[in-house]
């Protein structure tokens, strides 16, 4: 582990969770959280934001809080959904720098250390970044480049769902001022209208409300895109050359083993 000074960026990351025993997500949990704790980068701290689940995991969150003073667990005495369990966690933020990462996803080990060796030596000065990922489909591996927004000025140029992801984006807590939190919802419908009433120009790209033929924002929710959407009308995100979150898509594991080695 490298010898950091505090005055580097200091980094908040955010993993909702709902789990159940007919719908468990034990293993891919603790893989999840295992690759926060082995980054090579030690200042962090971590927020599990546990939506209610009904099996195992609200203790193993708890114990992994225990053993780790920079871990901290938010428990939902009701199922909020992930709107409301992302902006609890970006609530409770106590670093400067926010990043999100799902339940059944990992970060490489370097991670936070390669993105803040960009932050701090070749790009400082933005107040979002955004990068690519490794996307794990049915055992096959492939890479979701970084998108490219328009150079400079042009930060608000629109942009559909689908490229970006979850883990693929890191912004400065203080954006939330300027852009606010996500809509709260219990379905992706929901969430979708009141993304659209918020932001009337997602009903070019996805049409009205769904009561009138509109469609969600993404795969199902797509609160990723909404919130790096939102920022980038007012911000300008930095793209980064690099892939170090690994999607596993509809949760299939398989026999992705390299992870461990990085």
């Amino acid at each position: 582990m490298g010898n950091y000074p505090l005055s580097y960026n200091k980094f908040t990351i955010i993993i909702p969770v709902y789990s159940t025993e007919l719908n468990t997500r034990v293993k891919q949990f603790t893989d999840c959280v295992d690759s926060v704790i082995r980054q090579s980068y030690p200042n962090w701290e971590l927020i599990i934001v546990d939506d209610h689940s009904r099996d195992d995991v609200p203790k193993i969150a708890d114990d992994y809080a225990a053993k780790d003073e920079r871990i901290k667990v938010i428990h939902f005495d009701e199922q909020k959904q992930r709107g409301a369990a992302r902006n609890a966690g970006m609530k409770a933020a106590s670093n400067d720098w926010i990043c999100w990462l799902d339940s059944d996803d990992e970060y490489l080990k370097t991670y936070l250390e390669v993105l803040n060796s960009y932050m701090t030596e070749d790009y400082p000065g933005y107040m979002c970044y955004h990068y690519g990922a490794m996307v794990v489909r049915m055992g096959h591996q492939s890479l979701r480049d970084t998108m490219v927004i328009q150079e400079e000025d042009d930060h608000m140029v629109k942009f559909r769902s689908g490229s970006i992801g979850t883990g693929s984006f890191c912004f400065n807590k203080s954006v939330l001022d300027d852009v606010g939190y996500l809509p709260e919802a219990m379905n992706a419908r929901k969430f979708a209208d009141l993304c659209k009433e918020e932001t009337p120009e997602l009903v070019e790209m996805f049409g009205p409300s769904y009561a009138e033929g509109g469609k969600e924002l993404g795969n199902p929710w797509g609160d990723d895109y909404y919130m790096f959407y939102k920022i980038t009308r007012k911000f300008k995100s930095k793209d980064l050359p690099i892939a170090p979150y690994i999607q596993f898509v509809r949760r299939q594991r398989f026999s992705f083993q390299p992870l461990k080695d990085y």
